[in-house]
């Protein structure tokens, strides 16, 4: 669009009809009175605006150009995405632009680019965007559940020995449960190394995607090689957002737009520089900010590290041993008592004997500063007064979960005849200096009300995590990664999970087998 000015005076074409109804009738009288001009269209499409000052018409033409822009959306999309929006005979675009009166174009550009225009009034262009990003969404979902990632990233294959890996020093909340470690990457003869690159102004079509595959996302400006872990469409409808992997960093990308994503080319799927490493053989119920400033310290301007691996590896969580100037991490946490072994080499003395009254004990996972832990709380019943249930003061962060979880046990109990709940008031205690807080811990505790009532052994090998309701579905949470590697660090073999969880579950490759459930019945 062109504009010019005469003695207070723009004009302008607007490109069509559909554009046109964005700026009439309501929108084009509340210019007029906030901007003290008058303004015209003739049948051409061409809007003149008149006002008795220099400034009153420069905002009207503005206020007019950002409704414009504001309905009108322009987007750059490979062959096939825009076949599949088409549809065979062109009736799946059809079908959108006849339900909701907007303008919706598809032009090939090249050879391998076709352009993506709609246009429309707001309501118009609302409903059509919205249709739009649906039916790619739900391409992509379907993309994401297929088991054969599309470019995947090759893996290195590390043998067990000795290594002397990078540390990274700009990770995201290190702690010795997690943290990243460069094992150079086995490149391939003349292959050749990505360097991040600022993010184009001239925007390119999305990549296609799926579960795990590779791809160039931004991050302050610049592209990094990354990895897909999940996606979504956003609350709004208008954008799909993905969750990614930076692997090269070792960090996590959230809420990344996937129109601002580009394509990796093939020859730069070498394997990731950044590996995700743990300590081997120690363990912490509670990684706490004295331990975790602990290793901080001692990993704080640290290049080079000492690594010694007991088995062959790839690119999963990698347990080894971890040596600074000639300090070995583990042993070092383990002296000042900010860890515990995991299978130590004397028999520990146990400082804090459980209540001898408890029936049972729930092992509650949990994620705090970034890193996660589990929470044994023990189970006390007690002769039934007026209260369903007791929790001590630092519990109560949680108490709609112990509420849910009460509500839905009891709905089972009754359904197998089982008056435990109405003979007995449970009280819940725990041991360890820590402020429990929301709803994840539902599903496990549900669990061990029903085995106690029921008098069924839970296996101490499984782990669960989930929000639950009174009807004993399990709803999905938050930081699934830190409490999968909570799991993995406390020897659970199996770990279940919100099926709305299951695609953040790959983020982190363990031993565990990752069991989805949509209700507590499962």
């Amino acid at each position: 669009m062109t504009s010019y000015i005469t003695n207070y005076q723009v004009s302008f074409k607007i490109p069509n009809s559909y554009l046109l109804a964005a700026v009439k009738d309501d929108f084009k009288d509340s210019v007029e009175e906030q901007t003290d001009t008058a303004i015209s269209i003739d049948a051409y499409n061409d809007v003149t605006i008149t006002g008795s000052c220099y400034d009153s018409v420069r905002k009207a033409e503005t206020t007019i150009f950002e409704q414009l822009e504001a309905n009108s959306f322009v987007l750059l999309i490979g062959h096939n995405l825009a076949s599949y929006l088409i549809g065979t005979k062109g009736e799946r675009i059809q079908q959108i632009q006849k339900s909701t009166k907007a303008y919706i174009h598809i032009s090939r550009i090249d050879g391998y680019t076709s352009k993506l225009e709609i246009q429309g009034n707001p309501q118009q262009f609302r409903i059509a965007k919205e249709a739009i990003i649906g039916k790619i969404n739900a391409r992509i979902q379907k993309q994401m559940s297929s088991q054969n990632p599309l470019r995947s990233f090759n893996e290195n294959f590390l043998p067990e020995g000795e290594y002397y890996p990078q540390y990274l020093q700009d990770q995201l909340n290190p702690s010795p449960q997690l943290f990243f470690l460069v094992f150079h990457a086995q490149m391939k003869k003349n292959e050749e190394r990505y360097c991040a690159r600022a993010a184009d102004l001239e925007k390119k079509p999305p990549p296609y995607i799926s579960k795990n595959s590779g791809i160039l996302a931004p991050y302050e400006g610049y592209m990094y090689r990354a990895k897909v872990l999940s996606a979504g469409i956003s609350e709004s409808g208008d954008d799909i957002l993905l969750t990614v992997l930076y692997i090269d960093y070792g960090n996590v990308g959230e809420e990344i737009s996937y129109f601002d994503c580009e394509n990796l080319e093939e020859k730069f799927l070498y394997p990731p520089d950044a590996t995700p490493c743990q300590i081997s053989n120690i363990q912490q119920d509670l990684w706490g900010k004295k331990s975790l400033d602990l290793f901080r310290k001692q990993m704080k301007g640290v290049s080079k590290v000492k690594v010694k691996l007991s088995e062959s590896s790839k690119d999963s969580l990698i347990e080894l041993t971890l040596s600074t100037n000639g300090e070995d991490i583990g042993n070092m946490l383990v002296d000042k008592g900010d860890a515990q072994w995991t299978n130590p080499p004397f028999d520990p003395i146990v400082k804090n004997s459980r209540l001898k009254n408890a029936i049972g004990s729930a092992d509650l996972l949990y994620e705090c500063d970034g890193y996660g832990g589990i929470l044994t709380v023990d189970i006390h019943a007690l002769l039934r007064d007026s209260e369903n249930f007791t929790i001590p003061a630092d519990m109560d962060g949680a108490y709609n979960a112990f509420t849910e979880a009460y509500s839905c046990s009891k709905k089972i109990l009754e359904s197998q005849s089982c008056n435990f709940l109405d003979n007995h008031t449970l009280h819940f205690s725990h041991q360890k200096e820590l402020q429990l807080y929301g709803d994840s811990v539902g599903a496990a505790i549900a669990l061990c009300i029903v085995s106690q009532g029921l008098k069924l052994r839970i296996p101490a090998e499984i782990a669960i995590t989930g929000e639950i309701n009174r009807n004993g579905e399990v709803i999905a949470v938050s930081k699934l990664r830190e409490k999968l590697l909570a799991a993995h660090s406390h020897k659970k073999k199996v770990f279940y999970i919100p099926m709305d969880n299951l695609n953040e579950a790959s983020l982190i490759r363990t031993d565990i087998v990752v069991k989805p459930i949509k209700d507590i019945f499962q």
